[in-house]
């Protein structure tokens, strides 16, 4: 408005001193007046828009940048809850182990203490031949086998959580590990009087070499066995079996492909291992519990004092068998008193057998390899 009214009157004005009309002076002098007027009004109306714009942007940037620094805040109040929870949970996972560790030692270090005090109270011409010594000295080895398995545990625990855990592959059959494990594992169900049964390998199997690490994969079985030694009582029954798997899903893409990985398990051979008792069963919230894979987990008889277990063994199982080309290992269980079922699924390269491979390829191809995977 301030603009049109100055064009208005400046116009006129020009046309009071350019044409010649009969208009006073003071009447030109008055028009000049009311533009300087309105020329004022409007650079007073600009200026004040400046302001106010000024205003809102100091405004806008004061309300940012409290924003900004609340939000900063926030973030620095949120990270260090976030390192105080982790620092809190690694001091309690510190407290857990070494609670653990006690525990599990406590009873086989006390029992050495009295098996050494009833040594020393034996007569000194005691033969090393005498029952109570024979008796004794086995009852040691025992306890000593048990402090041995409790600190492998921590050790193979120690090895995985920091990275430096090697596979070693060479060539082997799972006639070995059944024979194997029936020798290391079964005794030690027999002694209990369990009756424990290895089911001879399917024909596919026979004579079929795979490429893998024997001892850790005896050690997976082991701990299977251990654990239905465990929670199977006198009388009931052990199975070990083998059977071929179907191509799995887990582990490889959705078109059969490689994973992001690169590994391809629909090429490799599939080998289900299966460890049934007739004990005690798992209830389902335990059973989810393991499941879990929490390590230190453990349920029913496991939690007793001098059953010889760090709550370890699966998650190692479990740690162990995915650095094998992504294997797994499951438990079943239909509830208290139906017994367990611990299956193994592993994915291994079939391979020649080491005869034919030093036939074919000369004395070099027969040394062990390393799988690369730490």
């Amino acid at each position: 408005f301030v603009v049109l009214m100055s064009t208005t009157l400046l116009s006129i004005i020009l046309g009071q001193v350019v044409l010649p009309l009969e208009e006073p002076l003071t009447d030109i002098l008055f028009d000049a007046g009311a533009i300087f007027v309105l020329f004022v009004f409007m650079i007073t109306a600009v200026a004040e828009r400046g302001r106010n714009e000024r205003g809102q942007w100091h405004f806008k940037t004061s309300v940012e940048t409290a924003a900004r620094d609340a939000w900063r805040a926030k973030q620095r109040n949120v990270e260090s809850q976030l390192r105080a929870s982790n620092a809190e949970a690694a001091t309690q996972a510190r407290s857990k182990l070494v609670r653990v560790v006690m525990h599990d030692l406590r009873s086989p270090l006390l029992a050495l203490h009295n098996m050494v005090d009833n040594l020393a109270d034996l007569p000194p011409e005691t033969s090393l031949s005498d029952v109570d010594v024979s008796y004794t000295t086995t009852a040691m080895r025992t306890c000593t086998d048990l402090m041995e398995s409790i600190v492998s545990d921590l050790l193979d625990f120690e090895r995985i959580e920091s990275g430096r855990l090697m596979l070693v592959s060479e060539p082997f059959s799972f006639e070995t590990v059944l024979a194997d494990a029936s020798l290391s594992f079964g005794s030690l169900a027999r002694k209990k009087g369990i009756n424990f049964v290895v089911d001879p390998p399917p024909d596919d199997l026979k004579g079929a070499t795979f490429a893998g690490d024997h001892r850790r994969i005896l050690q997976c079985v082991g701990n299977g066995i251990s654990n239905a030694t465990k929670f199977t009582d006198p009388g009931g029954t052990i199975t070990l079996s083998l059977a071929r798997g179907a191509t799995p899903q887990q582990g490889a893409s959705t078109n059969g492909g490689p994973d992001a990985s690169g590994l391809d398990v629909s090429k490799l051979s599939h080998i289900d291992l299966f460890i049934k008792d007739t004990g005690v069963g798992i209830l389902p919230d335990e059973l989810d519990l393991l499941r879990a894979g929490e390590a230190f987990s453990q349920v029913g008889r496991g939690q007793l004092q001098g059953n010889g277990g760090t709550g370890l063994g699966l998650t190692i199982v479990r740690q162990i068998l995915a650095l094998m080309n992504k294997s797994s290992m499951h438990l079943y269980s239909e509830g208290y008193g139906k017994g367990t079922q611990f299956h193994m699924r592993l994915h291994l390269e079939q391979v020649p057998p080491p005869c034919c491979v030093l036939a074919r390829g000369g004395p070099g191809n027969g040394r062990k390899r390393h799988s690369g995977v730490t």
